[in-house]
């Protein structure tokens, strides 16, 4: 974990380029702050109106995760005051636990965000971005619609006229689209137009870059779990958290923010960004940390076939396959060489297939067979 110095400063950039950034693409995109104005701006430019609503999403991350860096560094300055009790240990547990949900529910926000302007920067075309804009509209007025009938048993007739105004000029703009290209876009009927995150996240990963793909990942760790802390959760987790907890929760959210805002910056074809707009997108691009981190834990890890692995760090298993998936995921087949018991069963021999981020490497095969 860094200092209280060097946390203080690394956040501090990271809100500094956030507020500046967003302000740098918004004079380029002659975005003005008054909503009014961007509303009017819908007809003729929906990826300003589009674009408008992101910067605001990222400015107020930014701000949130600001006063929570500010609890961070002063709870730094007093870490010397251990709790004295279980009690205490428990308040501190319950303080640290709600501001990394707050922040979990961040990170959902952000990657599904990001998800969308990576399937923007495809087809870069005005109409997608209206399109777009409709079918959320739409979603949402279905929602209310099914609302108003099973809580109240009622008919709305201007809900009604609305959707069907909503659902025209959806049609109206598929008819000039490439509709295998419109991700978002559930093109049949049902309760829904919007596709599921899941099936956004399946339809873009391929496009993403390693930059991206290491936060994207899969829907359980870009999304799944960050949705889980929406809900109330039976499963009481007794971990004794730390700063350094709340800390990675921070800096995670802040280089979800780094990469909407770099995604943007392509988005408009920003090919020699200067200032801040390029720091920002050095620091997203140029990082080879991503890419590593990439290639060692999903695509290409120092696991071989024959190789003992520990599974989920703690059962032991031997290596006998390995595949790569649709994603470039690589995943592999195992077989438990210990007796360990899971409901009962004994796992002695039972053949099982993981992905590469589930093993830790135990000892190498190499190593092995000159001693046997």
């Amino acid at each position: 974990m860094h200092n209280q110095s060097e946390i203080e400063k690394i956040h501090a950039f990271f809100f500094e380029a956030a507020i500046n950034g967003s302000l740098e693409i918004r004079k380029k995109l002659e975005i003005d702050y008054n909503t009014n104005v961007v509303d009017a701006v819908i007809k003729q430019e929906p990826r300003k109106y589009y674009l408008h609503g992101v910067l605001k999403e990222v400015e107020k991350a930014a701000i949130y995760c600001s006063s929570e860096s500010e609890f961070l560094v002063g709870s730094l300055a007093n870490q010397h005051e251990k709790p004295e009790n279980f009690y205490e240990q428990h308040i501190l547990n319950m303080a640290l636990q709600g501001k990394i949900d707050c922040l979990g529910s961040w990170h959902r926000k952000l990657v599904e965000i990001l998800v969308d302007l990576i399937g923007f920067n495809r087809v870069k075309k005005n109409d997608y971005y209206e399109h777009f804009i409709i079918v959320c509209k739409l979603d949402d007025k279905l929602s209310t619609q099914r609302v108003i009938r099973e809580f109240y048993q009622c008919e709305n007739k201007i809900l009604e006229l609305h959707i069907e105004c909503l659902r025209q000029k959806m049609l109206c703009l598929s008819k000039n689209l490439d509709l295998n290209k419109c991700w978002y876009y559930r093109n049949k009927k049902g309760s829904s137009f919007r596709q599921s995150f899941n099936e956004r996240l399946k339809k873009i990963l391929p496009q993403a870059k390693s930059h991206q793909k290491i936060v994207l990942r899969d829907y359980e760790v870009s999304f799944g779990a960050p949705s889980k802390v929406l809900h109330p959760n039976p499963h009481i987790n007794e971990t004794n958290l730390t700063l350094k907890s709340l800390e990675h929760a921070i800096t995670r959210a802040s280089l979800l923010i780094m990469q909407v805002l770099t995604e943007i910056v392509d988005l408009i074809d920003e090919q020699s960004p200067e200032g801040i707009l390029k720091r920002i997108s050095d620091l997203t691009k140029n990082n080879k940390f991503p890419e590593e981190l990439l290639n060692k834990t999903l695509i290409n890890p120092d696991i071989k076939i024959n190789d003992l692995v520990l599974v989920y760090g703690c059962f032991l298993a031997q290596v006998i396959g390995e595949k790569v998936g649709e994603y470039d995921y690589k995943t592999y087949s195992i077989k438990y060489i210990e007796k360990p018991s899971l409901i009962g069963i004994g796992m002695d021999g039972i053949e099982d297939e993981c992905p590469a981020s589930y093993l830790s490497l135990f000892y190498s095969h190499v190593d092995i067979s000159p001693k046997v």
